[in-house]
């Protein structure tokens, strides 16, 4: 997010900021994802599965918006919104 594609030199995407796909080893990522939700201010987090990496990006919105992709009966990924209390705002 918000990175320059260095080929072209222009915005990923227009919403500016940065993020991050990350895994910890030996957790629980629902457990990893809710406690990044309540502790910290981001823009968007996505979450993938229990044992799958979560997304999270932080900009200048900090919409906190916290995206379950949920699993449905044809196997496709669908988002779905949670909803979440944010423990911590931005300064400013």
């Amino acid at each position: 997010m918000g990175g320059l594609d260095v080929y072209k030199g222009n915005l990923i995407c227009p919403r500016l900021g940065a993020a991050v796909d990350f895994i910890v080893e030996d957790e629980n990522m629902r457990e990893v994802a809710d406690w990044i939700a309540a502790n910290t201010p981001f823009d968007r987090l996505y979450f993938y599965g229990e044992d799958r990496p979560v997304h999270v990006s932080f900009g200048p919105e900090f919409k906190g918006d916290y995206i379950e992709m949920v699993t449905v009966e044809t196997g496709k990924q669908i988002p779905r919104k949670r909803s979440i209390q944010l423990n911590q705002v931005p300064n400013g």
